[in-house]
Formats: structure tokens, C-alpha cells, sequence
């Protein structure tokens, strides 16, 4: 006894309403804000990436700050700061470089 619904090719229930004008509206799947209002954007996403990034880049001169103050600072601390905030910037700049990429192409498609 199988309850699932016989699909076509394309992956549209047999009996379904498909939309005449546009068989495959029913395989596009919803947009981040109309599918879940709590979900973040894409700019609130790219923004906090940003916050986390200027915070990573601020822990090694804050260490650096503290151990040439006297604080009990370790070197190595100081050193996995300083190489967290080198690929956290490596890492933000090739997103970066990628979404201008996308869009670069999408600025191409021709309409």
C-alpha cells in the first residue's frame, strides 16, 4: 500500500493543479521571505559576517594591548589571534568577491 502520490518527469503529483502558463512554478522553491519570516536575509547575514569579522580582527590588538601592558598574556594566543584574523579576512574577501561575481552575471542575463 503505497500512500505517495504518482509523480510525472518533472516531479509534479498526478491530479495536482499545474499552472498552465508555467508547468514548473510548482518545483521553484519559495523565497526566504515568504517561507520563513525569522529567518535572517541576505543583507542581515552579510552584515553580521561583517560584525564577527571586525571582531575577530580586534582580538589580536586587543592581546598585543594587554601583554605589552603587563597582563599575563600568552604569545601563542596572541599568534592563533593574529592567524584567526587573517583567514577570517581572507575569508570575508572572497565571499566578497564572489557576490560581485554573481552579481556581474546576473547583470548579464539578457531579458
Amino acid at each position: 500500500m503505497n500512500s505517495l502520490p504518482k509523480v510525472d518527469a518533472f516531479g509534479v503529483a498526478s491530479g495536482s493543479m499545474v499552472n498552465a502558463t508555467n508547468p514548473f512554478a510548482a518545483m521553484v522553491p519559495k523565497t526566504a521571505a515568504t517561507s520563513d519570516p525569522n529567518k535572517p536575509s541576505f543583507k542581515d547575514t552579510i552584515a553580521n559576517m561583517m560584525q564577527d569579522t571586525n571582531k575577530t580582527l580586534a582580538l589580536p590588538d586587543e592581546l598585543m594591548q594587554r601583554s605589552l601592558s603587563g597582563d599575563n598574556v600568552d604569545v601563542h594566543d596572541v599568534m592563533i589571534a593574529n592567524t584567526k584574523a587573517d583567514i577570517a579576512i581572507n575569508l570575508y574577501s572572497q565571499v566578497a568577491t564572489k557576490v560581485i561575481q554573481g552579481y556581474d552575471r546576473i547583470q548579464q542575463i539578457q531579458v
